[in-house]
C-alpha cells in the first residue's frame, strides 16, 4: 500500500506542479529505501525550495517514526550560497534551529536542527564529527562534489538521507555524480521549463562584428582558428552606446547586469557605463553586499560582473542581460541565462543582447532552440495547447549557420583509417609517384578520395588495399616499387610528419628494429620499416596539440609554480593528456590549448590577493604572529610570484585574510586572559 501524500506546508509558497513532482518522487525512493539522491533543476526554478520542501517531509517522516528531531547539514563551497540558502530556508522552514558549524555538539535538540556550513570549514572540522552526527545533509550545486575536498566530506558522513541539487547537467564525470548521490532523481532542464513556461521567453539579440561576412569555402583547421578570424573587437564605447540606447527603449526601468570575461575586463568595461557599478570576487564582502541590494532595490540599475562569478549572485530582478565577448561555458551560460529568465512580480520581458564571442556560443544557441522545440513538441504529444507553450526565438544568419556547420565539422572526429590503410603521402613515396599523379589515378579509375584519420596520427586521404593494387595495376612501374612496401625511416618522416627522433624513440620503446636496406645513392644502407610497424607507430605516437604546454611550461609562462598550476587544474577538473611534443619530441603531459587559456584567465582572476607580510603590516602584527595565525586557522592561500619575478610568495584572498584576522583576534584575547590571570 502506497504511503499517504504528505502535504508540505511551506510559507508564502504556492508550489508549482514540477516541484510538488520533485518532493513525491524524493519520497518514494526514501520508502524504497535509497539513501540518496540527486537533483537537477536549471537555474532560475526554485532548487532552494524543492530542498526546504524535502526537509519539511523527512522531518515529518521521522516525527511518525517516533525517531529524535533530525540534525540537518546544509553544504555548499560558497558563503554566498549558504547566506542566500540561509535567508530562503529561514522564511520557508521556521520552525527550524539555525546555527552555523561552531558550537557542535553531539546531544539531541528538542527541536529539528540545520547547520550551515562551507567546504572549508567542514573540513577542518571532520575529526570532531563522528559519521552520523547528521541524519539529512543537503550538497547546493553538487557537480562540485567530484572536487577531492567535497568528495572526502561527503564520505566522511552516513546520514539517513544525502540530497545532491545541481543545475550543471552538463558534465564529464557523470559517473562521479551517480557513484556519490545514486540516481538522478528528478530533472528539468533550462529547455524544458522555457518550453513549459516556467522561465521567461527572452527577446534575444546576436551581435556579431562586421568581418563576419563572407566564411563559406574558407579552410579553418581548428576552432581557436576558427574564432580568431571571426570573432575581432567592436570597440567598447560602440557597445555602451548600444547598451544604452536599448534601456531607454525598454519599458518602464530596466536593470542590467553585464557579464564579461575577467575581473580586468569588467572593471574596464564599467568605465564606460557611468550608471553601472562593476561586482566582482575581489571587491570586500560588504562592497558586493552594498552592490547587490542597491540593484535589487533599484538604486544601482546595471552591474558590471564576471562569468565565473555566477553562483554566488543570485539577481532575478534584471530584464536586461548582457554577453560581453563571453567565452563561459555552455554550462555557466546556461545558469547565467536561467538567472535572467526568472520570473519575478513586475518583470514583464527580458531582453539578451549577446556580443558573440565564440563560434561555440553560436553552437549553443542553435541547440538550445532547437531543445525547446522538441521539449515543445513532447508536451503537444501530451495534450498540452499551443498557446501553453513557449519558443525560443533566435535568429541566424546565413554566415551563423556557415560557422555552425564548420564548427561542427571542426569538432566531429574523422572516421579512423582501418588497418592496411595508406595516407595518400605515404603511398606516393611506396609507388613512386608524386601526389598529383595518385590524384588524377582516382579520377581516371573513379576511387573516391575519403579523408580519414589515424588514431593519434595525421588526418589526410587514405586508401584501402584494394584500391593500393588497383592503383599499382594501372599506374608504371618504378624502382621504388620494388622496395614491397618499405619505407625508411626519412621517407617515413616525411610522409608522417613524425621527426627521424621520434620515429627512433618510439621504435625503441615498441621494441621494433627495422630493416637494413640499401638505400638507391646511399652508400651504407639505411633502416626501413614495413607498413605493419609504420602502423605501430603511427597507433604509439600522439603528437600534441598545436598550442598545448606541459605542466612545467604552462608554470614557466605563467611565472607560478607547479604546484600552483596542478591546484588550478584539479579546481577547474582540467587533465594532462599523455603525448609528444610537436617539436621537442619529448614525452610528457599536455594541457589542452582551451584549458590552458583557461588556467591563465582563472589565475588573473584569483592574482589579488595579500601576502602574510601584507596582513602583518595591516593589523600591527610582527610576520610570525601572522603565520601562526595562518597555521591555526588551517589555511594554505595561493602560491604567486612577487611583481620582479624573484621569488614565489604565497597570497590569501578575501575570505582567508577574515578568517586570519579572525585567528588573530582570538590569539589576541587568550593572550589578554593570561596576562590578566
Amino acid at each position: 500500500m502506497e504511503a499517504p501524500r504528505l502535504k508540505i506546508p511551506l510559507p508564502g509558497i504556492e508550489a508549482r506542479p514540477y516541484q510538488v513532482e520533485a518532493w513525491q518522487r524524493l519520497r518514494n525512493v526514501r520508502d524504497q529505501g535509497q539513501r540518496s539522491g540527486l537533483v537537477h533543476m536549471a537555474t532560475g526554478l526554485g532548487k532552494t525550495i524543492v530542498a526546504a520542501g524535502d526537509i519539511a517531509q523527512f522531518i515529518e517522516e521521522r516525527r511518525r517514526a517516533g525517531d529524535p528531531p533530525p540534525h540537518i547539514l546544509f553544504l555548499a563551497h560558497q558563503r554566498e550560497l549558504l547566506a542566500q540558502a540561509r535567508s530562503e530556508l529561514s522564511t520557508l522552514l521556521p520552525g527550524i534551529n539555525y546555527s552555523g558549524l561552531g558550537g557542535q555538539d553531539q546531544r539531541r535538540w528538542k527541536s529539528p536542527r540545520l547547520t550551515f556550513a562551507t567546504l572549508q570549514s567542514m573540513v577542518n572540522r571532520l575529526k570532531q564529527l563522528n559519521a552520523s552526527h547528521y541524519d539529512y545533509i543537503v550538497v547546493d550545486e553538487s557537480h562540485h562534489s567530484a572536487a577531492p575536498h567535497f568528495n572526502r566530506v561527503i564520505r566522511h558522513f552516513s546520514p539517513a538521507f544525502l540530497l545532491g541539487i545541481t543545475a550543471t547537467p552538463f558534465r564529464r564525470d557523470q559517473a562521479d555524480l551517480a557513484e556519490t548521490f545514486g540516481p538522478t532523481i528528478f530533472s528539468m532542464s533550462l529547455a524544458d521549463a522555457i518550453a513549459a513556461g516556467w522561465l521567461m521567453s527572452p527577446d534575444y539579440r546576436l551581435y556579431r562584428d562586421e568581418v563576419i561576412n563572407d566564411i563559406i569555402g574558407q579552410d579553418f583547421l581548428s576552432v581557436s582558428s576558427l574564432n580568431h578570424a571571426l570573432f575581432s573587437h567592436t570597440r567598447n564605447d560602440q557597445i555602451a552606446t548600444l547598451i544604452m540606447d536599448t534601456e531607454r527603449a525598454m519599458p518602464g526601468k530596466p536593470r542590467t547586469i553585464v557579464f564579461t570575461r575577467s575581473i580586468a575586463a569588467a572593471e574596464h568595461f564599467g568605465a564606460y557605463l557611468p550608471h553601472a557599478r562593476v561586482l566582482h570576487s575581489g571587491l570586500p564582502r560588504a562592497r558586493q553586499r552594498e552592490i547587490i541590494s542597491g540593484f535589487r532595490n533599484g538604486r544601482i540599475p546595471a552591474v558590471v560582473t564576471v562569468d565565473m562569478f555566477n553562483e554566488g549572485v543570485d539577481i532575478p530582478e534584471a530584464s536586461l542581460i548582457v554577453f560581453l565577448r563571453s567565452t563561459a561555458s555552455r554550462t555557466i551560460f546556461e545558469q547565467q541565462l536561467g538567472r535572467g529568465l526568472r520570473k519575478t512580480a513586475g518583470k514583464q520581458q527580458v531582453t539578451i543582447m549577446d556580443f558573440v564571442g565564440t563560434s561555440e556560443r553560436l553552437h549553443d544557441l542553435y541547440h538550445l532552440r532547437r531543445s525547446v522545440k522538441t521539449a515543445g513538441n513532447t508536451l503537444r504529444r501530451a495534450g498540452i495547447s499551443d498557446a501553453d507553450i513557449q519558443e525560443f526565438d533566435v535568429h541566424f544568419t546565413r554566415q551563423d549557420m556557415a560557422i555552425i556547420q564548420r564548427l561542427h565539422e571542426l569538432q566531429t572526429p574523422l572516421p579512423a583509417a582501418p588497418p592496411g590503410y595508406q595516407h595518400l603521402s605515404e603511398l606516393a613515396t611506396i609507388l613512386g609517384h608524386s601526389t598529383q599523379v595518385l590524384k588524377q589515378a582516382c579520377q581516371d579509375l573513379d576511387i573516391p578520395l575519403v579523408k580519414m584519420r589515424r588514431r593519434h596520427g595525421r588526418e589526410g586521404y587514405y586508401f584501402s588495399p584494394d584500391q593500393i593494387e588497383h592503383l599499382k595495376q594501372h599506374l608504371p612501374q618504378t624502382q621504388s616499387n620494388t622496395r614491397q612496401m618499405l619505407s625508411t625511416i626519412r621517407e617515413f618522416s616525411r610522409s608522417s610528419g613524425f621527426g627521424p627522433t621520434l620515429i627512433r624513440t618510439a621504435m625503441k620503446e615498441l621494441g621494433l628494429t627495422g630493416t637494413r636496406i640499401r638505400s638507391q645513392g646511399v652508400a651504407h644502407g639505411a633502416t626501413a620499416l614495413t607498413t605493419d610497424e609504420q602502423e605501430q607507430i603511427i597507433n604509439h605516437v600522439h603528437i600534441s596539440t598545436e598550442g598545448a604546454k606541459t605542466i612545467k611550461e604552462l608554470a614557466r609562462s605563467l611565472n607560478t609554480s607547479i604546484a600552483t598550476i596542478t591546484g588550478t587544474m584539479s579546481e577547474l577538473q582540467i587533465t594532462a593528456t599523455p603525448a609528444y611534443g610537436r617539436t621537442s619530441h619529448v614525452r610528457g603531459h599536455y594541457v589542452q590549448p582551451a584549458d590552458v587559456n583557461r588556467i591563465s584567465e582563472h589565475l588573473k582572476d584569483t592574482s589579488t590577493g595579500q601576502s602574510a607580510a601584507d596582513i602583518a603590516k595591516a593589523y600591527g602584527v610582527s610576520l610570525s604572529t601572522v603565520h601562526r595565525a595562518i597555521r591555526r586557522a588551517g589555511i594554505t592561500g595561493t602560491k604567486r610570484r612577487t611583481m620582479d619575478l624573484s621569488r614565489a610568495e604565497r597570497v590569501f584572498d578575501t575570505d582567508e585574510v577574515g578568517l586570519i584576522a579572525r585567528s588573530l583576534k582570538e590569539s589576541t584575547r587568550l593572550n589578554s586572559s593570561e596576562t590578566n590571570s
